[in-house]
């Protein structure tokens, strides 16, 4: 689906979670203000959960605008950005000490790496691996508890069949590690 269904998703989670928390995979930090014209566009899905003042940890970022690397800095933010994940080795701990509460996860694929998940709309060289991806929603999954999730900006491309087996793969090791 479509990243902008992660809003009102979270707000059902948040009714029921109060101290929830938001982890986003991704590529892209989806803190624009307004896109095209549009200030519920899927580039703007996590400065809609900020307004809502909601706490979230963003992993995989590779691609940002100005305005969204300015906002990072002023708020003093910490995106797990790729250069960030290659250089530490303890990010994954670091991500699960930074989540305070019950997880909302949502994933854009396109946080993977395109070689890996070529099937989205948005494609950023240099994404997280498999081995990457499984580990982080493993260590979330045994350190907190997940109480919803997406997976979306999944875009089916001809002769790139894999891809939607990833997703499917994805979504099924989660559920396992959550409720294992």
């Amino acid at each position: 689906g479509e990243h902008t269904v992660t809003v009102p998703a979270v707000q059902a989670c948040l009714a029921q979670y109060p101290d929830l928390n938001v982890v986003q995979i991704d590529a892209h930090l989806d803190l624009r203000h307004e896109y095209e014209g549009n200030e519920n566009s899927h580039a703007c899905v996590m400065r809609r959960l900020d307004d809502l003042g909601i706490p979230f940890t963003q992993i995989g970022i590779r691609s940002f605008s100005k305005e969204e690397y300015e906002l990072v800095r002023s708020r003093g933010l910490q995106p797990f950005f790729m250069s960030r994940i290659h250089a530490e080795q303890d990010w994954i701990e670091q991500v699960c000490r930074e989540i305070k509460g019950p997880v909302y996860l949502t994933c854009d694929v396109d946080g993977l790496d395109p070689a890996i998940m070529p099937g989205t709309g948005t494609p950023e060289p240099d994404g997280l691996t498999w081995r990457q991806t499984i580990d982080l929603l493993r260590g979330i999954a045994s350190n907190h508890r997940i109480v919803g999730m997406d997976f979306v900006e999944f875009s089916p491309h001809p002769g790139a069949e894999h891809a939607a087996f990833t997703v499917a793969k994805l979504i099924y090791r989660t559920l396992g590690y959550i409720f294992r």
